[in-house]
């Protein structure tokens, strides 16, 4: 199910629920579910430059960057590098302390692989205000790169590097241990957490880093989805952009002897549930007809012996992904 020493640790087990865990005196602050156009389309305001499509669509967001952003097509005050992040923001209301936690959804799927000559960047970022309002010159961000037909960089704000940004490269596993950090083709949490001021970055349950923006009076004004025009149409897809009051208690990263532990139980709990998928919705062909096995067996003399079976349904994807 996973890539020993390669992939993000935990990722499956966790991606799904992170965000309807319990968490420690973290509540909802502002959300956008993209669940109704209508809703999200009061919420958003262009940030930058607008993006060429803002679609909510099937319970996510499709952001599509075209034609009208490239650097030809754009108005010529807005021709400077600035405005080929495009994208919107959504304000959110001030936490009551400067300890809060800013998440989003973003999924990887493979276009972020394949066709190496195609480029893409989307970028999570937390506007700051100071306990009095006013703006705070560095803004955290985490930005997913593609710039080949590998595994999508990791990019973080660091006010401390000398380009503003810091390239997360390798991690602390479970075991303690340094592991290099590979993007595997699925949905991922993106998580900004400040507590006391100072800012972590999360990739699902990987710790990217904790960065100091030099004050501790910090409150997020806008939280910001947006993705880099090259020129080139490409699309991001995003969900569950949400601001919480507090700090999650994060699931723990895994020893190896445990995580093996746990994917062993996993993996029979799955397999008991794969069979009793099969024994309750096999059915037997008897003179052309499909029964189920009691059917089949009245019908044939009391064996199911000599008949073709099948599944009457497939098994769900969901039995196979612990």
């Amino acid at each position: 199910m996973m890539r020993r020493g390669l992939s993000v640790l935990c990722a499956a087990l966790i991606l799904g629920g992170l965000l309807t865990l319990p968490v420690s005196a973290a509540t909802v602050l502002t959300q956008d579910t993209f669940t109704k156009e209508a809703d999200s389309s009061e919420k958003w305001v262009a940030d930058r430059y607008e993006p060429e499509e803002w679609d909510v669509s099937d319970g996510v967001l499709y952001m599509a960057l075209g034609s009208s952003g490239y650097y030809r097509n754009r108005p010529e005050d807005q021709k400077d590098k600035y405005y080929a992040q495009q994208g919107r923001k959504m304000i959110v209301d001030m936490p009551e302390s400067n300890t809060w936690t800013a998440t989003v959804r973003i999924n990887v799927d493979d276009t972020w692989f394949s066709d190496s000559s195609l480029k893409k960047r989307a970028e999570f970022r937390v506007d700051l205000v100071d306990g009095s309002g006013n703006p705070v010159d560095v803004s955290p961000a985490i930005a997913l790169i593609k710039g080949g037909s590998g595994s999508p960089l990791v990019n973080v704000v660091d006010p401390y590097e000398s380009s503003g940004w810091k390239t997360v490269q390798v991690f602390t596993n479970g075991d303690k241990e340094e592991e290099s950090l590979y993007v595997e083709e699925d949905w991922h949490t993106l998580i900004v957490l400040c507590s006391g001021g100072a800012i972590t970055y999360y990739l699902d349950n990987i710790r990217l880093g904790t960065c100091d923006i030099g004050q501790t009076d910090l409150y997020p004004e806008y939280l910001s989805l947006s993705a880099q025009n090259f020129d080139r149409p490409y699309l991001v897809i995003w969900d569950n952009c949400t601001l919480y009051e507090g700090s999650y208690t994060l699931p723990k990263m895994l020893s190896s002897e445990k995580q093996d532990q746990k994917e062993d139980q996993l993996a029979d709990k799955y397999a008991e549930r794969r069979a009793k998928w099969r024994e309750s919705h096999t059915v037997y062909e008897v003179d052309g007809e499909w029964y189920d096995e009691d059917e089949a067996k009245e019908k044939n003399g009391g064996t199911l012996d000599g008949l073709d079976s099948k599944l009457s349904k497939p098994i769900p994807d969901s039995y196979y992904k612990y």
